[in-house]
């Protein structure tokens, strides 16, 4: 538990720092990309920390509140654990952070989810 806490906060800083600064895709929307997962940096960043992981970790990509949206979750059937999903725009700032007591209305509204990465236990 003590480690997807960590895992979380140093996710929250890196979304944090890299939605600030100058968008790399200049004339072109940067949600209407064929690989959101290598050609947004600060997404690519994410991927990047995500080493190791102890439990499957995924980082996805919705559609909510008529948005698209990126957020990383814990996708371990095997691992239990209570975590707050931050969703992030297409410039990686915060839209809303869902908590626990949320998730159930968020899985509601949510759609259109496709896995981008999955950061998978070495064994």
């Amino acid at each position: 538990m003590k480690v997807v806490k960590v895992f979380s906060i140093v996710l929250l800083v890196i979304f944090v720092i890299s939605g600030c600064g100058k968008d790399e895709n200049t004339g072109k929307s940067t949600c209407d990309l064929a690989n959101p997962i290598e050609e947004l940096m600060w997404l690519k960043e994410i991927k990047t920390t995500m080493t190791n992981c102890s439990c499957e970790i995924s980082i996805l990509q919705a559609t909510y509140d008529n948005q698209t949206v990126f957020y990383t979750m814990m996708t371990d059937p095997l691992c239990v654990g209570v975590q707050t999903i931050t969703l992030l725009d297409c410039e990686g700032k915060v839209v809303e952070n869902i908590k626990q007591d949320k998730f159930q209305t968020f899985l509601g509204k949510v759609s259109n989810v496709k896995n981008l990465y999955r950061c998978k236990t070495s064994n």
